[in-house]
């Protein structure tokens, strides 16, 4: 997801400002490129909640770009 994220076109972003998307290709960027390791306990609270409203967020995006015919 990070790194889709960082293909997202500025006006795309700015228009969906729910998503954090820099966040989104930072943690790519710290998951990656840690040497210290990888704080599994902070990976587990992403994915429990973080992720499941941004799964909504997301949805709400796909039904946005359907009702105006993307």
């Amino acid at each position: 997801m990070g790194e889709a994220a960082k293909q997202i076109d500025t006006p795309f972003r700015e228009q969906y400002t729910q998503i954090p998307w820099r966040k989104m290709a930072g943690l790519r960027h710290k998951l990656i490129h840690d040497y210290m390791g990888v704080d599994l306990w902070a990976v587990w609270e992403i994915v429990v909640t973080i992720l499941p409203q941004q799964a909504i967020d997301f949805k709400n995006i796909v039904n946005d770009l359907e009702k105006n015919n993307f």
